[in-house]
This record gives structure tokens, C-alpha cells and sequence, in this order.
């Protein structure tokens, strides 16, 4: 964790901060209670990644007004950490800043296979030689009800279930059911996909994003017990690179 910065997350649905060893997270609506945070924490010195440029230019202009120091992970820090680093990543050029992070928060001792559960989902692999295999892109779970709604006569409930059985008669719990057993057992599925097709043998598997607390207990009931679960692992990465310091340290916008 980088001394005295804070840490924010900017994504398409959520923005997530860290500072002092603490964890907050708003809605992107939330405009007032982000700003009400970040005026009471001690820092003046922010470190963003961003892939919602609204909500990333709001929270900016505001604090640049205020004399802050900005700090914002871009594509040249990007490439410039990846090169510093040994990273070998042939599609820099469209990474979102976020995936990076997830990317660089890993050890490197081992296989990687990253699932990122956020607006979208994402499955990530990296090697232990810094590789990047490549990755998923699923719909995001809490995308289902919406879709249901928006295709039918229905109208279904947002998600609001982390448990549901697999049978159900009410409508919204069959739906809940689809979004969180169909996703967990198409996670199960791609997740051995990918150990046997790339020889992924002892690969560390991480579930982390905004919505990964959705699946993590119905994931451990399909099977999938091997999983290190880190919600916040963007953050993770992102004060990875920032602490690293010297040539290796991002941007100031």
C-alpha cells in the first residue's frame, strides 16, 4: 500500500477506495458520499484506476480544483511497468487498467487463473514466465435479471440472492438461479478447460470483483474449492505498481 495515498477503483458500476488499510465502496451515483469521503481522509494525493471516464472525470475536475495531487494509470505507465517488469503482454495497447492490475497483483510463483467478477465477467491466465495466455469475457451476473425483463413481458427482481437452490417455482428465484448456479457451473467448467488445455497442473486460482461474493459458496458447492477469493484485487495491483517506486512508478496527470 502506497504511504499516505488513496487508492481508487473507478469502474462501470461501482468505485471502489483504500486507504490506511481500509476498504470503502460506493455506486457511481453516489457522487456526494465519494466526495465526503475522500474530503475526510487525510490524504491529498489520489492514485486511480479508471475504466468509467464519467465518473473518473468528475471525481478529477473536482479534485484538481482542490489542489490535489493526481496520479492516474494509463497506458503509457502501463507499458512502461510491463517492459521494467518482464511482462509479456500482447494486448497492452486494449487493456483496460483494471485487468492490468490484476494481472501484476499476482506473486508469480505459479500459474494464474484470474476470474473477475465485476460488470462483466472476465477469466484472465498469466504464466509463471509473466505471460499472458489470454482471457474470457462472460455476461456479468447481475446482467441476467435486466436481460430477462428487458426480452419478456416479465419483470424480475435485480439480483439480491448470494444462496439459491437449483429448483425453484417463484419466477425471480428461477431466474436468481440461473445467474448464480448457471455462472458458477460455467466457471467450474471453463476453469478445468483451461487447466487441461494450457497444462495449468498447479495454477493458483483467484475470484475477485464487485460481484464475486455472488458465487464465492456456490462455486466451493460445484466443486471449485481451490480458489483464493480477493474482492478488492484491482487495488491489490494498483499499489503494487505505485509502491514499486523509481522508474517503475505511474504517471502523474
Amino acid at each position: 500500500m502506497p504511504l499516505n495515498s488513496i487508492l481508487v477503483d473507478i469502474g462501470n458500476t461501482s468505485v471502489d477506495i483504500k486507504y490506511d488499510k481500509k476498504n470503502f465502496k460506493f455506486y457511481k451515483e453516489n457522487k456526494n458520499e465519494i466526495i465526503n469521503l475522500i474530503n475526510s481522509l487525510e490524504s491529498k494525493k489520489l492514485i486511480i484506476s479508471s475504466v468509467n471516464k464519467k465518473t473518473f472525470n468528475m471525481i478529477t475536475s473536482y479534485y484538481k480544483k482542490k489542489k490535489y495531487e493526481i496520479v492516474v494509470l494509463d497506458k503509457d505507465a502501463m507499458v512502461n511497468y510491463a517492459k521494467d517488469n518482464n511482462y509479456d503482454i500482447p494486448n497492452l495497447n486494449i487493456l483496460g487498467p483494471d485487468l492490468f492490475c490484476d494481472l501484476v497483483a499476482c506473486d508469480l510463483k505459479n500459474d494464474y487463473i484470474i476470474i473477475d467478477l465485476g460488470t462483466v465477467g472476465k477469466i484472465l491466465v498469466l504464466n509463471k514466465e509473466r505471460k499472458f495466455l489470454g482471457g474470457i469475457i462472460i455476461p456479468g451476473i447481475t446482467s441476467f435479471p435486466k436481460s430477462v425483463t428487458d426480452s419478456t413481458d416479465l419483470d424480475i427482481s435485480e439480483l439480491n440472492a448470494i444462496d439459491v437452490d437449483l429448483l425453484n417455482y417463484d419466477t425471480d428465484k428461477c431466474v436468481f438461479s440461473g445467474c448464480i448456479n448457471g455462472t458458477s457451473s460455467m466457471l467450474y467448467d471453463l476453469v478445468h478447460r483451461l487447466i487441461e488445455k494450457y497444462k495449468l497442473i498447479n495454477a493458483k486460482i483467484v475470484l475477485c470483483g464487485g460481484n464475486s461474493y455472488f458465487v464465492e459458496k456456490t462455486l466451493k458447492r460445484f466443486g471449485l474449492t481451490n480458489f483464493e477469493y480477493n474482492p478488492k484485487l484491482v487495488l491489490v495491483g494498483l499499489g503494487k505498481i505505485y509502491s514499486s517506486g523509481g522508474k517503475n512508478e505511474i504517471k502523474k496527470d
